[in-house]
């Protein structure tokens, strides 16, 4: 295994005449990743947050209404606090998962689009991936964005109901042990 490494290693550097040209080609796409990632990570976590609090204080998983939204904090009841909390369980995170997967996949397609279209071109096609984002929007339209939405959406639907609702036992889990040692 070290050999092989050490192998590409030294094909590579043998390929580029300086170590700045070196280190240029084997960190060339991090930037465009290291946003993609930051868009989907931020879209995630906000958008389960906030969806999860909507539908802790509107009571959609029980059934029952509270005081609209905004209006509960200014007068809690026990009843009201009681209800919060018992739904707070795994069909609320499903579903708030679920939501944030659509959500993140809405703000992600475009940024995904744009990078492999832009990696995937003729080099010297596009000055840049903003030059091939304005190309696409001319030439093909908005809706070019979301070419390959619900594939993306599968994806990253079902890492987010993965994700969030193993955070969230994990995290009761946590809680329990914590409470239980105290």
């Amino acid at each position: 295994m070290r050999r092989l490494f050490l192998f590409d290693f030294n094909t590579l550097k043998s390929e580029e005449s300086s170590c700045v040209a070196l280190c240029g080609s084997v960190f060339s796409g991090c930037l465009p990743n290291i946003v993609r990632n930051a868009i989907v990570n931020c879209s995630e976590l906000v958008t389960y947050d906030i969806i999860k609090e909507l539908i802790l204080k509107s009571n959609l998983m029980t059934g029952e209404r509270s005081l609209p939204l905004g209006l509960s904090s200014l007068w809690p009841s026990v009843t009201e606090v009681n209800i919060l909390s018992s739904t707070d369980n795994m069909p609320c995170h499903f579903t708030a998962a679920f939501a944030a997967g659509f959500c993140t996949t809405i703000v992600a397609s475009p940024v995904d689009v744009v990078k492999t279209r832009f990696m995937n071109s003729v080099p010297g096609q596009y000055s840049g991936a903003m030059n091939c984002a304005f190309t696409m929007l001319v030439k093909e339209g908005p809706t070019a964005f979301y070419k390959g939405f619900m594939p993306s959406f599968l994806r990253l639907g079902s890492w987010n109901i993965v994700m969030f609702m193993s955070y969230e036992q994990i995290k009761r889990a946590v809680v329990r042990l914590q409470h239980s040692t105290v």
